[in-house]
């Protein structure tokens, strides 16, 4: 399990909303786990994004669940775009400038929300999987 998105990262704002990511053997292996957590409080949402079972608790605070293939495409990438944002604090500042201009004109559209910040996010990933090579 990994503490990801923008509360995982010191000192960068964030809405008060935790994600989680839960490394399974593999998603279509994970549906006794995602009856289980709806059994305590989560919502399914769907495969949001492809190979990942997404949930979402909102009492007494909001939490997003993601079940994903442990060390897949999903795994990889979240885990490279917090580790860079923790160690590039300049790079941290940008995002969360970028999700506060975003936030004033997207609000009311969070799948647009979303696919705005999606090229920062892979530009990110990017530079940091050539960092780790």
């Amino acid at each position: 399990m990994e503490h990801i998105g923008s509360t995982a990262v010191p000192a960068l704002g964030a809405k008060p909303t935790i994600d989680l990511m839960v490394g399974v053997i593999s998603v279509d292996a994970a549906q006794p786990q995602v009856e289980a957590l709806e059994g305590i409080g989560y919502v399914w949402r769907g495969e949001t994004v492809p190979g990942t079972l997404y949930l979402r608790k909102a009492e007494p605070r909001r939490f997003n669940l993601h079940l994903t293939q442990w060390d897949g495409p999903f795994w990889i990438e979240r885990l490279l775009f917090r580790d860079f944002l923790r160690s590039h604090p300049e790079s941290a500042r940008s995002y969360e400038r970028l999700k506060r201009e975003l936030m004033a004109r997207l609000a009311h559209d969070p799948p647009a929300y979303n696919s705005a910040k999606s090229s920062f996010i892979e530009c990110t990933i990017r530079k940091a999987r050539r960092e780790t090579t």
